[in-house]
């Protein structure tokens, strides 16, 4: 949409709607005048080419943080309503376009096992019928061949992180159980990258108020098998939510 002309923030919680105009050419953003008690914000941006909207539920994301902004209008129809990734979703690209969203929260605490493909060129969402095998928020979601892997996540936004993988067989659109294995340790915020066969996990938390945590580990499609990396080949320093990315080198370099 280009440059924004104007900014707004809709704060939402047990409170009257509050609304805070954002300064577009000094990028001040004055989150403190928002309530403490602020459960979800709204966010409009208007330009010469439309508007947009986003939205970001309050719990591990910290109200500063991005947030993507969806252009409304006929470049973006969105006609499913009921089709968006809630916080905390794994979404990713699939072969041949589209994307897969699941899990997710929208409540304070619990989980969703809901996973949803949307199919290029489809306005609506098609529910994988068998659901994820366990509820996971904060789970990192890589295509490997014709399935994906969706690792790690926590059940419970106030507890323990997930020790275990699942695939989703897209040809068969299910998750297989017979298919799923077990992480080194219980990981969730953390990122996942594809090495080949190989899937590498860095960073996260063990649990949602627990430490971060500067270990990785290597997942063995193929074989079912992990393996945590040395202490000296991991992180220097701990991240939570990191990016990573190949280099041309073969290196893998970790922002966060």
């Amino acid at each position: 949409m280009g440059e924004p002309s104007a900014l707004e923030i809709a704060a939402l919680g047990d409170f009257p709607s509050q609304r805070v105009s954002l300064s577009v050419t000094e990028r001040s953003t004055p989150f403190e005048s928002l309530p403490p008690e602020t459960h979800e914000l709204l966010l409009s941006a208007q330009g010469a080419a439309g508007q947009a909207r986003g939205r970001r539920v309050l719990g591990f994301a910290h109200a500063a943080d991005p947030v993507w902004l969806l252009p409304e209008g006929p470049s973006c129809p969105l006609a499913d309503v009921l089709l968006r990734a809630t916080d905390g979703a794994a979404v990713v690209a699939l072969p041949g376009g589209g994307a897969l969203i699941a899990g997710g929260s929208e409540s304070p605490t619990l989980a969703s096992a809901d996973a949803q493909l949307l199919r290029e060129g489809s306005e609506i969402g098609v529910p994988v019928a068998s659901g994820m095998l366990l509820r996971r928020a904060f789970a990192t979601a890589s295509v490997w061949r014709d399935q994906v892997v969706v690792a790690g996540g926590t059940p419970d936004r106030r507890g323990a992180a997930h020790d275990t993988y699942e695939l989703l067989d897209l040809s068969r659109e299910r998750f297989d159980a017979a298919a799923s294995g077990k992480l080194q340790r219980p990981r969730m915020q953390h990122a996942a990258l594809l090495l080949g066969d190989t899937l590498l996990l860095v960073g996260g938390r063990s649990e949602a108020s627990g430490a971060v945590l500067a270990s990785a580990e290597l997942i063995d499609l193929r074989g079912g098998t992990s393996a945590e990396l040395p202490e000296a080949s991991g992180l220097r320093q701990a991240r939570a939510i990191p990016t990573l990315v190949q280099l041309d080198s073969g290196s893998v370099l970790a922002l966060a």
